[in-house]
């Protein structure tokens, strides 16, 4: 934490290594402290996204083995929960990795809001499956971004496009899951600065995409841009649903991509942005602040002549 803090990524990499190895001489000798792992997870969740940099964990096999007991403990009382979610995915949402991510994204928020609900919260077996799990989902998106950005740098043809729309929605799905988390202060201070970088890089992947709008006139992955735009609008916006301060990129690109779409009103952008994850989880709602952007005329870049469809 204090290395992270610092901004000494490289130092808090060797802490992790170092940490990540003792955890694991753990396992072989016995039973793993969970209350420490899910820390280091936590941190390192939070050092990847400062940094934007992969895990030391393997988060795809050995942490849900470890965790395997408990998660079976915790996932048990669910079916008595009656949960209600949508499993109903935007098209643009491809791959088994990243669609069963959305789902269970889903899902983790309909827990999350059943025990907000409910003055005695969540049982303990829950709340550490839940905990556990979120990080585990939280670090395996970040990861899949990083490698798809990179498996972009060397593809051809238009594989890269398909890519970096992964990248970017696996971005915005991370993001969404910190803002559930909110933002953890001291002495009025953000104490992991987590969330511009993830938008930082959101951004350079949408500008992408952007230009080969422009050039191709494709519009193919239309739905999902429409959504990373609406998340980094969200963060441009206080609670009220008033612009901070001199930031409106995703605001403007925001405007821009609903014009060319055709939509009009905030039900229509609601309509499509069902298709991913909840976006009123946090405020100021789509309803405070999108209408207006939808009056804002589109900043001229380029016209696109064609019908929007749906990909």
């Amino acid at each position: 934490m204090a290395e992270a803090q610092a901004g000494n990524a490289d130092a808090a990499w060797i802490h992790a290594e170092m940490l990540s190895r003792a955890l694991k001489r753990e396992s072989e000798r016995g039973q793993v402290d969970i209350t420490s792992l899910r820390s280091f997870m936590y941190n390192e969740a939070c050092a990847c996204c400062m940094f934007v940099r992969r895990p030391v964990l393997d988060y795809d096999d050995w942490v849900p083995k470890v965790f395997e007991k408990y998660w079976t403990e915790g996932r048990a009382p669910l079916p008595a929960m009656q949960l209600s979610y949508s499993r109903t995915l935007d098209p643009s949402i491809e791959g088994d990795f990243l669609k069963d991510m959305f789902i269970r994204q889903r899902e983790g928020l309909a827990v999350w809001r059943h025990g907000s609900e409910r003055a005695e919260g969540l049982a303990p077996a829950v709340f550490t499956w839940w905990c556990s799990s979120h990080l585990v989902k939280h670090t395996r998106l970040l990861k899949y971004a990083l490698d798809c950005i990179d498996a972009a740098k060397k593809a051809g043809g238009a594989q890269p496009r398909v890519l970096e729309k992964n990248a970017y929605l696996a971005l915005t799905a991370v993001y969404w899951t910190r803002l559930i988390a909110g933002d953890e202060t001291l002495l009025g201070k953000e104490i992991f600065q987590t969330k511009k970088p993830l938008r930082q890089l959101t951004k350079e992947l949408l500008e992408k995409e952007r230009h080969r709008i422009e050039f191709t006139r494709s519009m193919q992955y239309a739905n999902a841009r429409l959504w990373a735009l609406y998340v980094g609008a969200q963060a441009e916006h206080d609670e009220l649903g008033a612009r901070k301060g001199h930031e409106s990129w995703f605001a403007v690109e925001l405007s821009l991509q609903a014009s060319r779409m055709g939509l009009h009103s905030w039900d229509d952008v609601h309509r499509i942005l069902e298709g991913f994850l909840d976006c009123d989880v946090v405020e100021p709602h789509g309803s405070h602040f999108v209408p207006s952007l939808l009056l804002r005329p589109a900043p001229k870049i380029r016209d696109i002549p064609m019908p929007y469809r749906t990909p």
